[in-house]
């Protein structure tokens, strides 16, 4: 889904505390991650001095491989819980502006449509820079018109 496309319900229904669950979840894997890796590395460091031979240097080597591959779920699974903490952060930013805006249309009698648009009711407006002469019908415009810069007279 991209930015900007997603429409006000999408984003009522993104529930940010489910990326903040999400984002924990993979930061506790992260940490199971690291005790295994430093449980692994201390065996290594031990089993020189208990066990030889052959089957003690093949051991060795799975062991170092899987030292290797919880180093890698530790950074996958941090990288993971950061991406989704962000997105929590996003989301929640995202739906505090949504209530802004959505508190702003109803004081001023406008509509927020689905998809991001706002409904001017027709009224008979004074003619500015900022309102084209109504269309028969609603106009509709988005937000982001309205936060230009003025033309210079």
């Amino acid at each position: 889904m991209r930015r900007d496309k997603v429409t006000v319900p999408q984003l009522r229904a993104a529930q940010p505390r489910d990326w903040q669950r999400a984002s924990i979840e993979w930061d506790d894997f992260a940490v199971a991650a690291t005790e295994a890796r430093n449980h692994i590395r201390d065996v290594t460091r031990r089993l020189p001095h208990v066990w030889h031979g052959p089957a003690a240097a093949a051991a060795m080597r799975r062991l170092r491989v899987l030292l290797d591959e919880m180093t890698i779920a530790y950074r996958e699974s941090r990288a993971a819980a950061l991406t989704l903490d962000a997105a929590h952060d996003g989301f929640r930013l995202a739906s505090t502006w949504l209530d802004e805006a959505e508190s702003m249309t109803k004081t001023a009698d406008l509509t927020l449509e689905d998809d991001g648009t706002v409904t001017v009711p027709d009224r008979d407006y004074p003619q500015n820079d900022l309102t084209p002469p109504a269309p028969h019908g609603p106009t509709r415009t988005t937000l982001r018109q309205y936060t230009r810069a003025p033309r210079p007279l």
